[in-house]
């Protein structure tokens, strides 16, 4: 059935319909996830919102709810509600952080002959490097918990290669952001890293509200490739979700889809060690400029990082593990 004239259409790749078609036939899915995955696949096949309420016997509003937020943030996200605080896990976030991270990394790299992750391999390594690295409350995992970790965390674990193929012919681009204060005045350096090829991009304001934000993924769409997808593993701050953001995104369906980091989730410290390190560089060497000439030299400094990126290594591991 052709998509009915003035609805946006929803594009999905061969892995978001096999993951989506996956949700909506699994008996152990949450109802709400598979109901919501067999709106999406209604909606991209185009069948009308009207139809879709009717053959779900769900309300017309949830259906556009659904809708929006596929279109806005990615199919996959679109499947769960924006993550919200709540009581934290025995594993301590420093040690969800560094599992997550792991799964970035190709197991050779770290003396091993397998080429991907399994679960066991996984749980393996980490007993074997946990407590070394301060994550005693890791240091006896078992396969059956990293397997859980992951499944609470599964859109960010599918950029390592623990998941491999989720974009096939038409790969995403995964950004991480963070927002962080700087030292000089009241500024903010609003800045996304490139996972693959740890090429920055980054504006300094006086403030990180959706407008900011919204002129920093307008700065992404106009450097990044237009046939891709790109990916933002960002954490669910109000700004991140607020109303104009998501109309950005709805202006621009398709074009973006975010990965919400746990929100009690504390691995985003290592790319802002990674950048406060850069940032303390241009303060210290000009530590008496205005607020306004120091954020023009802040992002001349980024501009002149992608000509040569050097991917960032978190000393902290005796391995000398990377992040990505």
């Amino acid at each position: 059935m052709p998509m009915r004239r003035g609805l946006v259409p929803l594009r999905l790749t061969d892995a978001d319909h096999e993951y989506l078609r996956k949700v909506a036939t699994l008996s152990s899915e949450d109802t709400r996830r598979t109901e919501r995955a067999l709106v999406l696949l209604a909606y991209a096949e185009g069948h009308p919102m009207v139809e879709i309420a009717k053959e779900y016997h769900v309300t017309l509003s949830k259906v556009r709810r659904c809708v929006d937020r596929a279109l806005a943030f990615g199919p996959r996200s679109a499947l769960d509600d924006v993550p919200r605080p709540g009581r934290p896990s025995r594993i301590t976030p420093e040690a969800r952080s560094w599992i997550v991270s792991l799964t970035f990394q190709n197991p050779q790299d770290l003396g091993y002959t397998e080429s991907s992750w399994t679960e066991r391999l996984l749980a393996h390594h980490i007993r074997n490097n946990a407590r070394s690295l301060g994550h005693q409350s890791v240091s006896h995992i078992s396969p059956g918990t990293i397997s859980k970790l992951l499944a609470a965390d599964t859109p960010l674990a599918q950029h390592g290669p623990f998941y491999e193929g989720r974009h096939p012919g038409n790969p995403a681009i995964p950004i991480l952001h963070l927002a962080l204060p700087l030292p000089e005045g009241p500024l903010t350096l609003l800045a996304g890293i490139h996972l693959e090829t740890a090429q920055v991009w980054g504006i300094v304001r006086s403030q990180h509200s959706e407008t900011e934000f919204v002129e920093w993924l307008r700065l992404l769409d106009k450097n990044l490739p237009s046939n891709h997808l790109i990916e933002i593993i960002v954490d669910p701050a109000p700004t991140h979700i607020a109303t104009d953001t998501r109309a950005y995104l709805l202006a621009n369906p398709n074009r973006f889809e975010f990965v919400f980091s746990p929100t009690h989730g504390a691995w985003l410290n290592l790319i802002e060690n990674f950048f406060a390190k850069l940032i303390n560089q241009v303060a210290i060497s000009q530590p008496r400029l205005r607020p306004d000439t120091m954020a023009q030299v802040i992002e001349e400094y980024l501009d002149s990082i992608n000509h040569d990126p050097v991917h960032f290594r978190w000393h902290g591991s005796p391995l000398g593990e990377e992040i990505w």
